[in-house]
């Protein structure tokens, strides 16, 4: 399932766009933020899959590593602005009704793969291979190559920030915002990355702990200042992993 946030100012067009997406099965809303603070907090602290924010509001984000699918927003009675498109994914314009909805993320389901999963992925706790269609994966000590719909695209190793698994697919970040998607687990691929890299921290999480600028309770910082969570089970070894690259 898709995470998501809202942060809108017009409270009505808010409450329409909360209900549309209720109707769908794919995507869970996590907040209605209310502030540019509280957005940036959630942000740094909780990545999302996709962020619907007021066309109005879009100056923040540049303040902040944003989610993979940013979907702007156009309020009644503001004048339509015109923005780059390269900064965003998609844009709601108004009137804002459920087919303007379906259209967009359409585009997210299938940039995502989402319809090409089995349904048993969806369960993130099952993690057995038999559950997913995965895509082969060349792969050496620096990089890996992953399938993309028809194209294979190059990750390096060094570049990437986090792994996470989303149920329908995993979702590979890097440090230049560039976020790819593929089919598989986290079991698979953490068997293929290279353990002095990589280790997992939870079961839904990868990082690259040469990423990690300060590891305190159960969080760790990226030094990018994303927060994510690390899992009682993976704290030790994490732990040990970071006395050895100080060493």
């Amino acid at each position: 399932m898709l995470t998501s946030y809202i942060y809108l100012k017009d409270k009505k067009l808010e409450s329409q766009i909360f209900e549309l997406i209720n109707n769908t099965s794919s995507i869970e809303v996590l907040r209605v933020l209310n502030n540019n603070m509280e957005l940036l907090e959630r942000l740094h602290r909780f990545p999302i899959d996709i962020l619907f924010i007021s066309t109005s509001n879009r100056g923040i984000l540049s303040l902040v590593n944003h989610p993979p699918f940013v979907i702007l927003v156009d309020e009644p009675g503001i004048k339509k602005e015109v923005v780059d498109s390269q900064k965003y994914f998609d844009r709601l314009t108004s009137p804002i009704n459920e087919e303007k909805l379906c259209n967009v993320l359409g585009k997210v389901f299938h940039i995502t793969n989402r319809y090409n999963v089995l349904e048993e992925t969806n369960s993130l706790a099952s993690e057995k291979e038999a559950n997913y269609h995965t895509q082969d994966i060349d792969y050496n000590d620096e990089f890996m190559f992953i399938k993309e719909g028809k194209n294979k695209q190059k990750i390096v190793y060094d570049e990437v920030m986090y792994v996470k698994n989303a149920g329908y697919a995993l979702q590979i970040q890097q440090g230049n915002d560039k976020v790819n998607y593929f089919r598989s687990s986290l079991k698979r691929l953490l068997d293929i990355l290279p353990q002095s890299k990589f280790v997992r921290i939870s079961k839904s999480l990868i990082i690259n702990f040469h990423k990690v600028e300060f590891f305190k309770n159960q969080e760790v910082i990226l030094n990018d200042k994303t927060v994510l969570p690390v899992s009682r089970i993976y704290h030790k070894r994490l732990r040990e992993l970071m006395r050895l690259k100080h060493l």
